[in-house]
């Protein structure tokens, strides 16, 4: 199985335009740390309401959670990037739908909302 994600192009010239412009480090690790953890704050309550369980042989099954439990942020770069993904193999299913299946999002729109807020405040840290 691949594994599904989001690439983004200028990440180079984002980060060293930041190392030149941020008066301290720290505060754009803090920055980065922090909007990654309500990234994955956001995700795991948009899966609160959009995993309500399944049929199986006629009866309702309630989620097991798991999806959930398994969102967690990856720091790297140094404190520099924040990866933040659900590690079960299910999750692009989920996300994405399958022929089958319709998509229920909860890692984009949380992505979607969270994107605004992070720019917004590195943007008040560029000043």
């Amino acid at each position: 199985m691949t594994k599904s994600g989001i690439q983004f192009k200028g990440i180079e010239e984002l980060y060293d335009g930041l190392m030149q412009r941020a008066n301290d480090r720290s505060t754009v690790k803090n920055i980065i740390r922090k909007h990654g953890g309500q990234l994955v704050q956001k995700t795991q309550s948009n899966m609160g309401s959009a995993y309500t369980g399944h049929m199986e042989g006629g009866k309702h099954v309630m989620p097991t959670g798991a999806t959930k439990r398994s969102v967690k942020p990856q720091i790297r770069r140094s404190g520099l990037e924040v990866m933040v993904t659900a590690y079960t193999d299910y999750f692009p299913y989920l996300e994405l739908g399958t022929r089958k299946m319709s998509a229920r999002p909860t890692l984009k729109p949380a992505f979607e909302v969270q994107k605004r807020l992070f720019i917004n405040e590195l943007k008040q840290v560029m000043k």
